[in-house]
């Protein structure tokens, strides 16, 4: 029997509704489970209430340093934080949407965590 994994590529948006929402977690634990699993690319994409998560030390996903994952957080929203001088977290690039969107075309899957 043939044992073959395919190698993929993922764009992972996580857009969640509210603060109390377990969108950010959930995509955390997906990304750690596919982390096991052969992949070529993990494009993660944090917009609205996540996008907190590039700037407070409790974040989880600021242990996440691969440069097979990249960490991208919301320009627009970043922006409210940037002008209270808060600093972004070295392993998220603050992007726009057409970088999102850059992501999606060339990945095999997408998936959104809301």
């Amino acid at each position: 029997m043939l044992n073959c994994k395919i190698i993929m590529k993922y764009s992972i948006f996580i857009n969640p509704k509210s603060q109390n929402s377990s969108a950010i977690i959930q995509a955390y634990e997906f990304v750690q489970a596919i982390r096991e699993d052969k992949f070529e690319h993990i494009s993660v994409f944090f917009y609205g209430y996540a996008v907190k998560c590039a700037f407070y030390n409790g974040c989880q996903w600021k242990m996440v340093n691969n440069s097979s994952i990249s960490l991208y957080a919301c320009s627009t929203i970043a922006q409210e934080f940037l002008t209270k001088n808060q600093k972004v977290h070295e392993n998220f690039t603050i992007a726009g949407l057409g970088q999102w969107l850059d992501s999606t075309l060339k990945a095999d899957k997408n998936i959104e965590f809301i």
